[in-house]
């Protein structure tokens, strides 16, 4: 293993990345490219959880750099799409496992009740305003969520998890740009994020 990554080393592997989704890249695929750049810092790179956060994300840059995100031009939603990523890396790599998985459980599927007053008390936290780098909070608070639930299924979890980032995101609006775009968009990155987070948790074996 080396010892630190380059910026060549960077640059490389967002090419490789962009050479796999050479048929197209949609706003969900960004759970998936970031886990394989840590699965690319990690397997070559003898660095910290923290730096392989500042990794992912140089990776993660040159990435959207080099490509063409659907539906809003580049110089516009770059910006936006880095800010985002900055958020959900600490999703994918979490500083302690408490992050996504709460400590206290809750027996039985979900409640309305619980959820309703879950999704109220978010609502609350963005009063002030919601801004697109939020979503990585509202989706990494979901995900803790719905991980207190210990007998609800994998599918039941990701679908409450999904339901509530989408009620949020219905009830908050977006500077700047209008939420006929940016409310698909929030909600197909965010469910992205769910399925693999989720997937990984169920498997024991936290990304």
């Amino acid at each position: 293993l080396k010892d630190k990554p380059t910026e060549d080393d960077f640059k490389g592997y967002a090419e490789s990345i962009k050479e796999i989704f050479s048929d197209g890249f949609d706003w969900s695929d960004i759970s998936d490219i970031m886990k394989l750049s840590l699965r690319f810092v990690s397997s070559n790179f003898t660095i910290t959880g923290t730096e392989k956060k500042a990794a992912v994300i140089k990776i993660i840059d040159y990435f959207i750099d080099k490509t063409d995100v659907p539906y809003l031009p580049d110089f516009f939603v770059d910006p936006i799409f880095k800010a985002i990523a900055n958020r959900f890396v600490d999703i994918v790599i979490p500083d302690t496992i408490e992050t996504i998985i709460p400590p206290q459980k809750i027996t039985g599927s979900f409640n309305e009740t619980l959820v309703d007053n879950f999704i109220n008390e978010l609502k609350n936290d963005f009063a002030d305003g919601f801004q697109w780098h939020d979503i990585g909070d509202v989706t990494s608070q979901s995900i803790k969520f719905v991980h207190q639930f210990v007998d609800a299924s994998l599918d039941e979890k990701k679908q409450t998890a999904k339901d509530i980032v989408d009620k949020i995101i219905d009830n908050t609006d977006i500077p700047l740009i209008p939420d006929e775009f940016a409310d698909p968009i929030l909600k197909s990155i965010a469910n992205g994020f769910i399925d693999n987070i989720i997937d990984a948790v169920d498997a024991i074996a936290i990304i």
